[in-house]
């Protein structure tokens, strides 16, 4: 394999590993930096609304979220775009995952007082729903990429993600569709930032998948 594409495979690893680390470090920043904020009870997405006072760094954030996403995209496209469409297919759910979740959701803010009819509201949760599409719709891609006879085991970690996944997911739906002041479906906050960190340990797991191509 070329230089090139081993460097670009590299950075692709290093940018998935450092979008997973900030993605947790920057909430926690966030968090502390918010009066009042309740990380179980209240989505990410209010970190970056409105009057936030953290609503500047969120997008700050979220263009560099995007960036390493991207890196990442193209990393795995140096790796893996020999293997065909499924791979360059997942390619695109990546890069999707990191415009939706990182430039659309971090440069359109919610307006918690005008809601829907406020474009950037409506920009917002556009750009999210494609983000979370992309991130969602990677692993079932990926078991085309990976299949069970040349990779035994990753077909499983794939299953797992989707099935988790999702899982968390639609609880944290749940919690928008009828909220609660308590029980389970109050803990909107706490699904949607479980049903993260599955899908970015997965993506970790993806990344380290790619340095074994860096001699191939």
């Amino acid at each position: 394999m070329a230089a090139s594409n081993t460097l670009w495979i590299r950075a692709g690893v290093v940018s998935c590993i450092l979008a997973g680390v900030g993605q947790f470090a920057t909430d926690y920043w966030f968090i502390r930096h918010y009066p009042g904020y309740n990380w179980l009870a209240e989505s990410v997405s209010r970190l970056g609304q409105v009057g936030s006072p953290v609503m500047q760094e969120v997008a700050v954030w979220g263009v560099v979220f995007a960036v390493l996403m991207i890196l990442f995209g193209f990393g795995f496209y140096q790796a893996y775009s020999r293997e065909g469409v499924w791979a360059r297919l997942a390619t695109g759910m990546i890069v999707l995952y990191g415009l939706g979740e990182g430039v659309g959701s971090g440069l359109f803010p919610v307006d918690p007082i005008s809601g829907l009819k406020a474009p950037s509201t409506f920009l917002h949760d556009l750009f999210s729903m494609m983000g979370d599409a992309g991130l969602m719709l990677l692993p079932l891609v990926l078991l085309k990429v990976f299949p069970r006879k040349a990779h035994p085991v990753f077909p499983r970690l794939s299953w797992f993600t989707i099935i988790s996944g999702l899982s968390l997911a639609s609880l944290f739906t749940l919690t928008k569709m009828f909220p609660q002041e308590s029980g389970i479906l109050y803990y909107r906050g706490l699904w949607q930032r479980l049903y993260i960190l599955i899908y970015h340990l997965y993506l970790v797991a993806v990344a380290f998948k790619m340095l074994p191509r860096q001699t191939t």
